[in-house]
């Protein structure tokens, strides 16, 4: 039997290279998400972090790479193995908590920097993404791990904070 892989639900054929990052075009990701539904340890932590830094740089959701990247992670948790389910689910929920500062930042700005406008709207998409992955977590077919099912709590939790402060902003 084939390993199931998160190219069967989103390798649409769409390019990576055409969004972006914060080191660049995203090209990379494929590659850094095949590698966090590794069943090596190390090798599946290494792409986590990595994917990390590149879609919540410094704790920011920080580009269009970010949203996209959400279904994808959620997806890598129907195989990736128990402890790098913790670690992946824990990424959606760091990109939660960032949530709202750039929508807040465009208010204040308001008509005089385009480019945080297009942060508010990448803001937007991810917090949308956020939402169907707490639902693909609840719904999907693999039954999660404690630690794993307190992950997946803490993302609906976070999401909730989320939309609040994005209400707010």
């Amino acid at each position: 039997m084939q390993k199931m892989s998160w190219r069967d639900k989103f390798d649409t054929g769409a390019s990576w290279s055409e969004v972006h990052h914060a080191y660049g075009r995203a090209s990379d990701l494929p590659d850094l998400f095949d590698r966090a539904g590794s069943s090596d340890a190390r090798e599946a932590a290494r792409a986590v972090s990595e994917i990390s830094m590149r879609i919540c740089h410094q704790g920011m959701a920080v580009a269009a790479a970010t949203a996209r990247s959400v279904p994808v992670l959620v997806a890598i948790t129907e195989y990736a193995t128990s402890k790098g389910v913790e670690r992946i689910i824990r990424l959606p929920c760091v990109v939660s908590e960032s949530l709202g500062t750039w929508s807040r930042i465009s208010r204040q700005l308001e008509g005089t920097e385009s480019g945080q406008a297009e942060k508010a709207d990448w803001e937007a998409a991810c917090f949308d993404e956020l939402k169907i992955a707490v639902e693909m977590l609840k719904n999907g077919s693999r039954v999660l791990s404690e630690s794993s099912s307190a992950g997946a709590t803490e993302l609906e939790q976070s999401v909730l904070r989320a939309e609040k402060r994005i209400n707010l902003a």
